[in-house]
């Protein structure tokens, strides 16, 4: 089904040990054609949420690493 968005990347979340989960991302490029997106609720017979990305204020971290940093 078309609902003429243009559409940048698709990515399904999976676990860490690889099991795929029923989350999908998918990622638009910005425009103000795109502003409908939020409107949609269903979409085939799934229920759907589409969420902006928040913008970041703080400093990211990696999650991955344990090194301590002492100043």
């Amino acid at each position: 089904m078309d609902r003429g968005f243009a559409i940048t990347s698709v990515h399904r979340m999976k676990r860490l040990n690889g099991t795929p989960i029923p989350l999908v991302i998918i990622i638009f490029p910005k425009a103000e054609d795109n502003t409908e997106i939020h409107i949609i609720r269903h979409l085939v017979e799934l229920a759907v949420k589409v969420e902006s990305e928040e913008a970041k204020t703080d400093i990211g971290q990696c999650y991955r690493c344990t090194v301590e940093v002492q100043g």
